[in-house]
């Protein structure tokens, strides 16, 4: 009988048949300003493990979306597990949209000055930093928010002048806040 029960536990055994790890894959939609929809087109996974590339967040769901803080090319790379094993994705993801910033300040003076970006009024600095700005969004600075990568013409002149002191062009870089000052 014992015989009998170790060749039907052979037979059992030895007819299973170990079905495949996941078939993994995704795509990716970018919003144009940094923002990409991952959505997930994979077989036989119940798991999701995503590494967005940026020594940034994760994510557990199965179609993920993150927001970069910067520019670049990243490896994206998606772990599917299943019941039969895991299966790895990496591919490479170009953001290109994210938005930058410009403050304009000013060490000295006597009158506020108007500051335009690409002849579009975005304000005024009013109060004079002798030892500089430390951070953007400095009250009394004048600051152009969700600006896209490039170079960016600005004009400036005294509150109530139509005589333009200041002109010249600042390169904005996605994710960052370049600081211009502006000086006599």
């Amino acid at each position: 009988m014992k015989k009998l029960l170790f060749i039907l536990l052979i037979a059992v055994t030895g007819c299973q048949q170990k079905l495949p790890p996941p078939e993994v894959d995704f795509t990716s939609v970018d919003d144009g300003k940094g923002f990409i929809q991952f959505t997930t087109t994979s077989m036989n996974a119940t798991s999701y493990a995503w590494d967005f590339g940026d020594k940034g967040a994760t994510s557990k769901e199965k179609n993920a979306n993150h927001a970069y803080s910067a520019n670049g090319i990243y490896q994206v790379k998606l772990d599917a597990t299943g019941p039969w094993g895991t299966t790895t994705v990496t591919r490479p993801v170009s953001v290109t949209g994210v938005r930058g910033s410009i403050m304009f300040w000013m060490p000295k003076g006597s009158n506020s000055v108007e500051v335009f970006v690409r002849d579009v009024r975005i304000g005024s600095v009013f109060n004079f930093f002798p030892n500089g700005v430390t951070y953007c969004g400095t009250v009394g600075c004048a600051l152009a928010n969700n600006l896209p990568e490039g170079d960016h013409p600005f004009t400036a002149r005294e509150t109530g002048s139509t005589e333009i002191k200041w002109s010249g062009v600042v390169s904005v870089v996605g994710g960052q806040c370049i600081k211009k000052a502006l000086t006599y």
